[in-house]
């Protein structure tokens, strides 16, 4: 992409050069160059779309590789719209050295806004609304853990019908050939997924089934990176354990370690 800059910069000097009233090139060789005007006007253009064309990928790819494609691209400008005005409003009330009662009422207004935030867009913000209620890094005022506390035991779940479109996606066959009960009431959910409880129906085991939400890891990543290029402007405390939770990820993503990893602990336990 540089190069094509570069090249789309050096062929408009030459133009500019031809075009200079200070030129000292002959009349035919102007003539020349006012014939050939053409041909140096379309590699300029095709310059110009090439470079259009590789920037415009490289933008698509950055969107893919940093906040999830299009729906996560959506999911950082939702963000922003309220993150940016807010921390703009909080630095102007540090600088007006505020009293304590405008503070707790800015507290108490931002924390409920990014709550419903939070229950709108859901994947990590849920989890970033959990470390506020536990007040991670040491850096929650009460007012944001008390009004984050209800994400602590009332994460939303999705419906029924999204579950069994997963379970029989994964299985390619209908629930019921699998499961002789499934309970459609979740015994819990968390920000990744869902637990319910059902009945093998080739032996009548009771079991539970752990269901990930679909596309979730993506939506994962890209709301990290949205969070930690914000913190590290606004809230610096905020990014060591973001990164952590980061590197997390292969683990809280791999249900199958996860069931070997049960596993173990069971026969140990036995």
């Amino acid at each position: 992409m540089l190069a094509l800059r570069i090249r789309a910069a050096s062929m408009g000097h030459r133009a500019l050069k031809q075009r200079c009233p200070f030129s000292t090139s002959s009349p035919s060789s102007s003539s020349s160059s006012n014939s050939g005007g053409g041909g140096r006007a379309r590699n300029l253009a095709l310059g110009l779309a090439s470079g259009t064309i590789l920037t415009t990928a490289a933008a698509i790819t950055y969107i893919n590789n940093h906040v999830g494609g299009s729906d996560g691209l959506v999911r950082t400008v939702s963000f922003y719209a309220l993150a940016i005005p807010k921390y703009i409003q909080y630095r102007a009330h540090m600088i007006m050295q505020s009293p304590d009662d405008v503070w707790d009422e800015l507290h108490a207004e931002t924390s409920k806004a990014g709550l419903d935030k939070i229950m709108e867009l859901q994947g990590f913000y849920v989890k970033s609304g959990q470390m506020a209620a536990a007040n991670i890094g040491n850096a929650f005022p009460k007012i944001w853990q008390d009004t984050m506390s209800v994400l602590q035991d009332e994460c939303p779940s999705e419906p029924f019908e999204v579950v069994k479109s997963i379970v029989e996606s994964e299985y390619g066959c209908d629930l019921h050939d699998v499961f002789e009960t499934f309970e459609e009431t979740p015994i819990g959910a968390a920000s990744i997924g869902q637990v319910h409880r059902a009945t093998l129906k080739r032996d009548g085991s009771k079991v539970v089934v752990k269901v990930m939400y679909p596309g979730v890891e993506n939506t994962f990543r890209g709301d990290v990176r949205t969070i930690k290029m914000f913190c590290e402007v606004a809230q610096p405390v905020h990014v060591a354990p973001l990164i952590e939770i980061e590197k997390q990820f292969m683990t809280e993503f791999d249900y199958v370690l996860e069931s070997q990893q049960l596993d173990k602990v069971r026969k140990n336990m036995m």
